[in-house]
């Protein structure tokens, strides 16, 4: 299930980042592509799954590596689209891409516990100005 969900949203990833015609452009369409994640029940099995392997070996061989795999592809398309715009700060962005993916992670969970669309949606739109922000303007 991991593996199925995880090729679905590199195909989603990979769609949106080729929509964008400008570096701004690539990444704003990245974070739009991402954020609807959050509500799928793919996304919180996907969660569940990664904390349960903190204490399951079994389960962290089995799924660690795909993880780890869609983790650095998802790194290295950032990296090329903010090098494309000028941006060689390698280190602040992976720092961005970690808070990125753990703001992901837990609207996933406030989803679940608080599954009212609009409010979910006001966070996603502050956190994408937060993100580009951040990205471009820093």
């Amino acid at each position: 299930m991991a593996a199925e969900f995880s090729t679905y949203r590199t195909r989603v990833y990979i769609e949106a980042i080729r929509r964008g015609t400008t570096p701004w452009e690539s990444i704003e369409n990245l974070i739009d592509a991402n954020f609807p994640m959050v509500s799928r029940p793919e996304m919180a099995a996907v969660v569940e799954i990664h904390l349960g392997r903190r204490n399951d070996p079994d389960l962290d061989r089995e799924v660690g590596p795909g993880a780890r795999r869609f983790d650095r592809r998802v790194r290295l398309w950032a990296y090329s689209i903010l090098h494309a715009a000028g941006i060689r700060d390698d280190a602040a962005h992976r720092s961005l891409q970690l808070l990125n993916s753990a703001v992901t992670r837990g609207l996933t969970v406030e989803y679940i516990r608080n599954p009212d669309p609009a409010v979910v949606d006001r966070a996603i739109a502050i956190w994408k100005a937060q993100m580009l922000d951040l990205i471009f303007k820093a």
